[in-house]
């Protein structure tokens, strides 16, 4: 009994040391470097080797100057709870931040949603029967996952995601007010929980963009592109998305006959597809040719024959 309890022992040692391995590795870089005397090229170095003994995946240094920080900083500053000074921030240096700057400090609360594994299931099988086309099935289901959603909590992922799918069926049903309505819901749920500059409430913004234009509602669908144009140049200012949506950008300011508003988002369009792509890849020539279209739509005839001359010959 003796030798059993020691190997009991012993054994508990072995798992202790083994879970505690991960744990060692990922503070080896604290033990060597002072925290007081990091800088941004420690880290990146560091953060550039652990990618290349992980995951076999080099990065240049190129990679670097592309990070959206702010983004970084609101990923940061939800999860360890504190709140900055909103101003411009140097970088570049060692010591970007100050005491000064922390306006706010919250303690967080990590707990479980309470949600129902019904609706959970209800909500995967109404998108399969969406995407076979059986419209009048997965609105059944999704009516009846919103329901159980409902009794749990009304502000969570699924619910928002619930109310986009049902305005979705809406929209191929033909019933746009409700589909509008639904929307309208999933983007206000969305802000609440996800926050106003997450990629899902801008998601939610391009459909209310769209719906609004399909109504015949040009102003409020400006105002949803402009939101999302707006934190797409704030968060990721070099971004292939940020390209995509400079480009409906310009075709809701066409509807709404604003040329030079038009003309100028479709250059900050090439602009910033230059700088991404570069002047000869094929994302680059279609904002070329939309260009083109707009001179077309705008009856500058003359224009687009010698804008298509100029680049595509």
């Amino acid at each position: 009994q003796q030798q059993q309890q020691q190997q009991k022992k012993s054994s508990k040692k072995k798992s202790n040391n083994s879970s505690g391995s991960g744990v060692e590795e990922d503070l080896e870089f604290l033990e060597i470097a002072n925290l007081p005397d990091i800088s941004h090229e420690i880290v990146w170095e560091q953060i550039k080797l652990d990618a290349l003994d992980r995951f076999e995946i080099k990065i240049h240094n190129s990679c670097f100057e592309t990070i959206p920080r702010i983004a970084s900083i609101r990923s940061l500053c939800t999860k360890v709870g504190i709140s900055i000074l909103a101003r411009e921030y140097d970088f570049t240096t060692s010591h970007p931040f100050t005491v000064n700057d922390i306006i706010d400090a919250r303690s967080l609360v990590k707990h479980i949603n309470c949600t129902s594994g019904d609706a959970q299931l209800l909500l995967s099988e109404a998108r399969h029967y969406l995407a076979e086309s059986e419209i009048a099935t997965a609105n059944a289901m999704l009516s009846e996952a919103l329901t159980l959603f409902y009794q749990c909590t009304p502000f969570q992922e699924d619910v928002a995601e619930c109310h986009s799918l049902i305005a979705n069926v809406h929209l191929a049903l033909g019933d746009r007010y409700r589909a509008l309505y639904n929307q309208q819901k999933a983007l206000q749920i969305s802000t609440r929980v996800k926050g106003t500059d997450h990629y899902e409430t801008l998601r939610a913004h391009s459909n209310m963009a769209l719906f609004c234009k399909w109504l015949n509602l040009p102003q409020e669908a400006l105002y949803h592109i402009s939101q999302i144009l707006y934190c797409s140049k704030l968060l990721y200012p070099l971004h292939p998305e940020t390209v995509a949506i400079l480009v409906q950008f310009s075709s809701f300011l066409l509807e709404a006959q604003r040329r030079n508003d038009c003309f100028q988002a479709i250059d900050e369009a090439i602009n910033a597809a230059k700088k991404i792509y570069g002047p000869e890849h094929l994302q680059t020539a279609a904002c070329y040719h939309t260009k083109a279209i707009l001179y077309h739509s705008f009856l500058e005839t003359r224009d687009v024959k010698n804008f298509i001359l100029f680049y595509f010959f």
